[in-house]
């Protein structure tokens, strides 16, 4: 049974279960997780400075920060050595957002528009995600070899990890990644989307494939979005997570099973009849 719904003082008591508490890195971790990162045996001084200063041993935002100055050219990574194409008070003067979310958005935000759209598509889809059903929901891009290339620059800029070769499938390296791309979408634009990766789940089960129905209702619940009047994607949303609850308590997941069931009659509450 997974924990999905249960509280930390419930898993908490669970027989056996253990307690980790994860918090921010001393400055020697720190740099020896940025180098590892960047494939480097020593970050120059400044730069230890700033990324110390700046970050205060968030991991993630570390290593964001470390792949940023690198991508802009503010670093240069070469046969293992670091170096600076800037003075260190340049360096340590430099506009540089004051959160990871806003470090990601940057890098974002310096990529070619055809990633900068596929990545945000992604993000709808979720955690996981598959090149096949990207190039099927894609709003304006239907050329495979063109969407791979975009995919193939998310790759290298470290936004998503190939989970298989030859497979087309990838996982985002960090969910924070994922969020911030999620919340560059408009309301409509995210609805729409989760429409269309419901309508094509749907048309891959029919064809063969292991029916998820957590995964439907989800993206029908959020095709209809808050509110909404669209009496189909409620419609949908509520058979598939009544589907999703009724097998929960089956496997004895009954926080699960709950949750599911509760979305459910939510749907039902919002239709006309």
């Amino acid at each position: 049974m997974g924990l999905r719904g249960i509280s930390g003082e419930t898993a908490a008591a669970i027989p056996d279960a253990v307690r980790i508490v994860l918090d921010t890195l001393d400055a020697d971790d720190t740099f020896t997780l940025v180098e590892q990162r960047l494939g480097v045996t020593r970050l120059p001084a400044p730069l230890r400075e700033v990324i110390a200063e700046r970050t205060g041993g968030h991991p993630l935002f570390s290593e964001e920060l470390a792949i940023s100055l690198r991508d802009s050219g503010i670093i240069v990574v070469e046969n293992g050595e670091c170096r600076l194409t800037a003075s260190p008070s340049e360096l340590a003067n430099l506009a540089i957002p004051e959160t990871v979310q806003g470090v990601v958005t940057s890098r974002i935000d310096r990529m070619s528009p055809a990633a900068q759209m596929l990545i945000k598509i992604a993000s709808v889809v979720g955690a996981r995600f598959n090149e096949n059903l990207l190039l099927q929901i894609h709003p304006t891009e239907k050329d495979s070899r063109i969407l791979h290339e975009a995919m193939v620059e998310l790759e290298q800029r470290s936004f998503v990890v190939l989970e298989g070769p030859g497979e087309g499938s990838y996982v985002f390296k960090h969910m924070a990644i994922r969020d911030v791309a999620y919340e560059a979408l408009s309301h409509a634009q995210r609805r729409r989307l989760h429409r269309e990766v419901a309508v094509s789940l749907e048309a891959m089960a029919q064809a063969g494939s292991v029916r998820d129905a957590p995964l439907l209702g989800h993206h029908w619940l959020q095709a209809a979005g808050d509110g909404s009047d669209d009496e189909e994607a409620l419609r949908r949303a509520e058979e598939h997570l009544t589907e999703a609850g009724r097998i929960a308590l089956q496997q004895g997941a009954f926080a699960e099973g709950e949750t599911f069931l509760r979305d459910a009659l939510s749907c039902f509450d919002r239709l006309p009849d």
